[in-house]
């Protein structure tokens, strides 16, 4: 949920929906949320709000093994539509316009290899809780 909706405050539908369509990417690429809540007292929304992206990134990046698997250009764009100000983000056409949004994107098989090595992580991490069970 959008800061503004936290605080009470008067919102701009189509503001809102954008500061929500990035957590959306966010969780599309790292299949996790980049925090619990779009609120001051959350450790990883404050880095952000606060204007200290790269520790977020950082935190981010220790949470996928040291991999630092953000591009410049998603960075960019998810810093924007996080932006504490609605009328700081940017709007929809500008979203669709960004360099990360008309960037490269993966092949059919790219993509299917991709998804079979997620199921190979899912299938293991289930096996290794049914064994820890018995």
């Amino acid at each position: 949920m959008a800061p503004e909706l936290h605080l009470g405050k008067d919102y701009e539908g189509a503001r809102v929906d954008l500061f929500a369509s990035a957590i959306i990417l966010f969780v599309i690429l790292t299949q996790r949320p980049p925090f619990a809540s779009a609120h001051p007292k959350d450790p990883h929304y404050r880095l952000i709000a606060a204007g200290r992206a790269n520790l977020f990134w950082g935190a981010h990046a220790e949470a996928e093994a040291g991999n630092d698997l953000y591009s410049p250009e998603f960075k960019d764009l998810f810093e924007k539509m996080m932006s504490l100000s609605p009328s700081q983000r940017p709007t929809i056409e500008q979203v669709l316009a960004h360099p990360w949004m008309n960037g490269p994107v993966p092949s059919d098989a790219e993509i299917r290899a991709d998804f079979r090595i997620r199921k190979s992580r899912v299938d293991a991490e289930a096996h290794s809780e049914r064994e820890q069970k018995r």
